[in-house]
């Protein structure tokens, strides 16, 4: 596949992330022909278990950047993975003898028409500056939380646009670039619709954002990005962190 035959030798030693944005099955499907009552979470948690507890700490610099709850109905959750080099995920990913035993727990779990796996690149290029610098000390609180979008663009330049005009505003109201990353790959299920980027913002609090979408200049800047993408493929979705992890992050810091 593209991943394997195209991203992945072109990346032997380029850092990368791995972003899954994934649906569970109600029930999980073995293809076996058994009935069974394990739930598809339950049984893609296997798999994940093996990942993060097994896999990953053997590889220097990689880490879990976040999981945690899409609150979105197009996905369950979202995990977001930092590997050092694609030789890295190649040696410890894909040649280890346990991979296929736990990928069947995987496929069984997942919503494979729903779900998306993608090879991603932090994009450093295009940013507003505004929003690349820390947020602000006195916007720091238990009420943060990361925005997420996932794009197809079908006007670029329209989407520059976007981005030039939107930047003070957000900035204004305390958002933040946590992490703009251009996808390289479907990794899983190419079948489904691809995205070309995906963007983690930095947002003080559901207040801050009501006082940006009160903006009276918001409606018209707003048309230039309806313009610029698939609305039918584009999703944007609020993010809750697992216990385990933080909900702030950010990949230019």
């Amino acid at each position: 596949d593209d991943f394997v035959n195209d991203f992945l030798p072109s990346s032997m030693d380029e850092e990368f992330y791995w972003v899954e944005l994934l649906s569970y099955r109600e029930v999980a499907d073995y293809n076996d022909g058994l009935v069974t009552t394990i739930a598809g979470e339950s049984s893609d948690n296997v798999y994940k278990s093996w990942l993060t507890k097994q896999v990953l700490p053997n590889i220097d610099g990689a880490e879990v950047i976040f999981r945690g709850e899409v609150k979105a109905e197009a996905y369950d959750e979202l995990m977001v993975i930092k590997y050092p080099s694609g030789q890295a995920f190649k040696e410890f990913v894909l040649e280890s003898d346990d991979l296929d035993s736990n990928m069947l727990y995987r496929l069984a779990g997942l919503e494979s028409s729903k779900s998306l796996i993608l090879a991603t690149q932090v994009m450093l290029d295009g940013i507003p500056d505004v929003l690349l610098q820390p947020p602000n000390e006195e916007d720091l609180s238990p009420d943060n939380f990361i925005f997420i979008d996932t794009f197809r663009i079908r006007d670029r330049e329209a989407m520059a646009e976007f981005d030039e005009l939107s930047a003070p505003i957000k900035a204004k109201n305390g958002f933040r670039a946590a992490g703009w990353l251009e996808v390289k790959s479907t990794a899983l299920f190419e079948f489904n619709e691809p995205i070309d980027e995906i963007r983690f913002e930095f947002v003080p609090s559901f207040g801050d954002w009501g006082k940006l979408l009160m903006d009276e200049t918001v409606p018209a800047i707003w048309e230039k990005r309806t313009a610029a993408l698939d609305q039918d493929i584009s999703v944007s979705a609020t993010l809750s962190a697992d216990d385990d992890y933080i909900t702030l992050f950010n990949l230019y810091t």
